[in-house]
């Protein structure tokens, strides 16, 4: 993550799925990364 922007659309994905639940592949595509 390098952009402000990348860090909201993390945050917000991980408020929506909760950081136990999630796949770094369709998280990063989430975050723009």
């Amino acid at each position: 993550i390098k952009k402000q922007d990348q860090l909201e659309a993390a945050l917000s994905f991980l408020e929506l799925k909760g950081p136990e639940n999630f796949e770094v592949k369709v998280f990063e595509e989430a975050c723009g990364v």
